[in-house]
């Protein structure tokens, strides 16, 4: 390279050393998108990232949106954090954006300086907001958003928001579910006095980033919608939707046997054709499979195409 340097003027130097300046929308999906930048650059819509405020009941929740390159309009994924939301995921929204989707990360009402106050009810209320300010005609042009393509990404809870979310949504038509729970499963299991009070003492640690609500409050949400919220009765409707749903061999959050391995038993009986059930050998925030995990939501994203 420093042959190369001094044999070339410094503009041509540069040039070479660039990715090329364009004006054309770049491929709809790049699966190499997990470990690459894109070979080129798009003078006239370059990616971006906007800081947004969505509106969810009265209370304005924060969020990041990241807009890809090209003219779009653009695949949307909305990337759904857990409970209390630390594992944020924005690798996972850096490689989407990469690979030609748009991602939109934000946090619910009550979290991490969102106005509001947090509740699991408020989180499924919270992704049907998300939905409905995506595809208003403003913000779509604004974001070369394409509303008839919005893909839901979950982690943990956020998984558990994601499957309930394209229930509710018939216009979700493919999620992604990465280790989730089922909180209408735990809300029958706390119908039992002792297991809601240690259920109470496991959630007091985790409320330093969430407002105006607390571990009796969150037990007590669970199980006044435990008939309600059980994943598997909606079995029926997701097999009609194309879902990825991965699991973590080494969970001790949420164990396979929970809520993957009765959901795809679920949704196979049910007769799903597009799912794709798959496990990484990681803890319940695959920490140490990162790639791993980008590099398989990535070919599932681009496969939708």
């Amino acid at each position: 390279m420093s042959h190369l340097r001094a044999a070339l003027p410094l503009g041509a130097f540069l040039s070479a050393c660039l990715p090329a300046a364009v004006h054309a929308q770049t491929p709809a999906c790049d699966t190499l998108a997990v470990a690459s930048d894109p070979a080129t650059s798009d003078s006239l819509y370059p990616p971006t990232l906007a800081d947004v405020q969505i509106p969810s009941s009265g209370a304005r929740m924060n969020g990041v949106l990241y807009v890809a390159q090209g003219k779009g309009p653009h695949t949307t994924v909305l990337v759904l954090h857990g409970f209390p939301g630390t594992e944020k995921n924005g690798d996972l929204a850096q490689v989407v954006r990469r690979a030609g989707f748009n991602a939109l990360i934000f946090h619910y009402r009550g979290a991490w300086g969102s106005e509001g106050d947090y509740s699991f009810s408020h989180v499924l209320e919270d992704v049907a907001a998300a939905l409905r300010w995506l595809r208003q005609p403003a913000v779509a042009d604004s974001y070369r958003v394409n509303t008839r393509r919005l893909i839901l990404v979950g982690h943990s809870l956020g998984g558990f928001a994601a499957l309930h979310g394209a229930v509710a949504d018939s216009g979700v038509r493919a999620v992604v579910a990465l280790a989730p729970g089922d909180f209408g499963r735990r809300g029958e299991r706390l119908k039992d006095p002792e297991a809601f009070m240690a259920s109470v003492r496991r959630l007091a640690p985790q409320l330093g980033p969430l407002r105006g609500t607390s571990g009796q409050a969150l037990a007590q949400d669970m199980v006044d919608h435990a008939t309600e919220w059980q994943l598997e009765r909606y079995a029926h409707v997701l097999a009609g939707k194309r879902v990825l749903l991965v699991a973590a061999t080494r969970d001790a959050v949420v164990p396979l046997g929970e809520v993957y391995e009765p959901l795809a038993a679920a949704l196979r009986q049910e007769g799903a054709r597009h799912l794709t059930a798959a496990t990484l050998d990681a803890d319940h925030g695959f920490s140490n499979s990162r790639v791993r995990l980008a590099r398989l939501l990535v070919r599932w994203l681009c496969s939708e195409q």
